[in-house]
């Protein structure tokens, strides 16, 4: 098989995987190419897309504990993950990308007062004081209504 070929295959299997969301921001980011005609940016921006996912992904093995009862914020969520990705040598993320990443891996958003991922909850850092982000249960989330709070520096 050649690499072409392969990587033909690796697009398919991304695209059939993707929700609507996903292909909608791949085909606004192929669009907004400086040559929108050009279908060699396709491969580029679906690999960084994937890459996105696979860097949220260890973000989540190592800052964070999957728990069904628990809610984090995500502006909490985001500004850990761009202190982390920036640690490591990694690209920031905008919210659009990091809520994208999240989807595919299986997490949704509840909204309350602010947004919440559910089914996170950040490890605490040594050395850091979590801020409660309030302890009541948001009305419309099941659950237990464990809320966790912002990580300050």
């Amino acid at each position: 098989m050649s690499p072409a070929s392969a990587q033909l295959g690796r697009l398919r299997k991304a695209w059939a995987a993707a929700d609507l969301k996903t292909r909608c921001v791949w085909l606004s980011e192929l669009l907004a190419a400086p040559n929108p005609r050009q279908a060699t940016q396709l491969p580029l921006i679906v690999d960084r897309l994937i890459g996105t996912r696979e860097s949220v992904r260890k973000f989540i093995d190592e800052c964070c504990d999957k728990d069904q009862h628990s809610y984090e914020q995500a502006d909490a969520l985001l500004v850990s993950y761009n202190k982390w990705a920036v640690a490591r040598g990694d690209d920031r993320l905008n919210w659009t990308s990091f809520g994208c990443a999240l989807r595919q891996l299986g997490f949704h958003r509840r909204k309350s007062s602010v947004n919440f991922w559910h089914g996170l909850r950040l490890r605490p850092v040594r050395g850091a004081s979590r801020e409660s982000s309030g302890t009541h249960k948001p009305a419309h989330l099941p659950g237990n209504g464990k809320v966790s709070g912002r990580v300050t520096v």
